[in-house]
């Protein structure tokens, strides 16, 4: 988990939690605000700052569908809420004070494959280059700066200037490719455990390549024409190594996310790489809609 998400998190769990409140009483208490109680734990155990086991408020303070919950203050619980509204205010200032600042709308997260060395390290940043730079580059305003490496991770924080809307349908054209990838691989591994001859597994290469070749020309087209003003055969075969090169990436692990504060209409423009076998092609999208509007 990047240490941004961490940080999120506990913004969000401590602007809750500080307005939870306690009224005494002789043989209990009450805890008013118990539904931002709620976002807060569930904030909390989203990051592992505390677990199931461990929280003995968390059940209750679910279960419960009223803004006050009553507690037997035999039970300690008032003590540890209020412990736990110190830890959390204690880590909040914390985290604000050593990870960066809020991202922008520029800005793009990536998560990179698997580091183990620096040649690894240096393949990656060079079929990223390959991936991103070429287009983006052509686009006016377009750019790929390295804001950050995020702490303690493989994600990578960069800024695209204006191009986020070249750079996303990119994202997108790579996660359909990937996906059809995966589909081609899968038929391909199913008549080879079926023991088929050489000369049908072959041949099954060759089709599975036709049709990766066909999305990425299709997805490339669709590219070009949103996002450029002419037509450029070169150009186009730029997109299509572009588009070529994400998809490989996704497929050793990459995945590519808007910035954590950006709004929902900007986060639907990435794919989610928790279902790529859902996803589908733009070009399937926008041909349904001109079908239906006839």
């Amino acid at each position: 988990m990047r240490l941004i998400d961490i940080k999120q998190a506990l913004n969000i769990a401590w602007s809750n939690i500080q307005t939870v409140t306690v009224e005494e009483f002789s043989d209990n208490f009450r805890i008013n605000n118990a539904d931002k109680l709620k976002i807060a734990l569930d904030k909390l155990l989203s990051i592992k700052f505390i677990k199931l086991n461990d929280s003995s408020i968390y059940p209750i303070v679910v279960a419960s569908s009223s803004e006050s919950i009553l507690f037997d203050k035999r039970k300690n619980t008032l003590s540890t809420i209020a412990d736990l509204k110190k830890a959390v205010e204690l880590m909040d200032r914390w985290i604000n004070g050593y990870v960066p600042n809020e991202q922008d709308k520029e800005t793009v997260n990536i998560k990179l494959p698997k580091i183990s060395n620096f040649d690894v390290l240096n393949k990656v940043a060079n079929e990223l280059r390959l991936a991103f730079s070429t287009v983006i580059c052509e686009y006016e305003g377009g750019k790929i700066e390295i804001v950050q490496f995020d702490h303690g991770s493989f994600w990578c924080v960069i800024k695209v200037g204006t191009a986020l809307l070249l750079f996303t349908g990119l994202a997108w054209a790579g996660a359909v490719v990937a996906k059809k990838t995966i589909e081609c691989r899968s038929a391909y591994e199913v008549y080879r455990n079926a023991s088929a001859r050489n000369e049908m597994l072959e041949e099954l290469k060759r089709l599975n390549k036709a049709q990766i070749d066909i999305v990425i020309e299709q997805e490339a087209k669709l590219i070009q024409q949103e996002h450029f003003s002419k037509e450029d055969n070169e150009q186009l075969e730029r997109i299509k190594n572009s588009i070529l090169n994400i998809s490989e990436l996704i497929l050793k692990g990459t995945e590519i996310q808007p910035a954590i504060a950006a709004p929902e209409d900007v986060k639907n423009l990435f794919p989610d790489f928790s279902c790529l076998p859902l996803i589908e092609s733009r070009t399937k999208k926008l041909t349904e809609n001109a079908a239906n509007n006839q």
